[in-house]
């Protein structure tokens, strides 16, 4: 267990770092880094394999369920990250088009792109848990559900702690009460 907080803890520090990466503008590469946006996809694969760690102990997956759990989750996960940045590419458009001098015709056809993927990316986020449902018992679904419910939450907290200089204070992300 001690080696398990050891490891989350390095996985939080690696996190802390995401303020700074994530900061960086969309057009050049962040300090250190070979290109666009190469910082920022580092580090949403780290959240990605915390998020990953986190399941497997919070759901106790062992053995054959942690390949069948992950063999249905793992495609699921990659069309949700795929949605979510359709709507981000489309969001900023439509941000610049509203600040801009877009027509009225023009930003009503970029809102009914957002809304359209706003609708694909929840249609994506069901698909993984339809499919995590399946694989996974009563209990074990229950704890799945909840767990993604609280999981960004739970790690902007433990970032916002860190990069305040807080020691073990914060919120864990298996205990989704602190």
């Amino acid at each position: 267990m001690k080696t398990r907080s050891n490891l989350l803890i390095l996985a939080i520090v690696m996190c802390c770092m995401a303020s700074t990466l994530l900061a960086q503008p969309m057009g050049g590469p962040p300090p250190g880094m070979g290109g666009p946006g190469e910082g920022r996809e580092k580090m949403r694969q780290r959240i990605e394999d915390i998020r990953k760690m986190k399941l497997i102990d919070v759901l106790n997956l062992q053995g054959e369920q942690v390949e069948k759990f992950f063999g249905t989750y793992n495609p699921l996960q990659k069309k949700v990250m795929e949605s979510k940045d359709a709507v981000n590419s489309i969001a900023r458009d439509l941000w610049r088009a509203s600040e801009g001098s877009a027509s009225e015709a023009e930003l009503k056809s970029s809102t009914e792109k957002l809304d359209k993927a706003l609708r694909d990316f929840e249609a994506a986020i069901n698909a993984r848990h339809d499919g995590a449902k399946k694989v996974l018992t009563t209990a074990q679904y229950a704890r799945y559900l909840a767990f993604e419910a609280l999981f960004v939450d739970q790690l902007t907290k433990m970032i916002i702690q860190q990069m305040r200089g807080g020691k073990n204070k914060g919120p864990r992300l298996d205990d989704p009460m602190d």
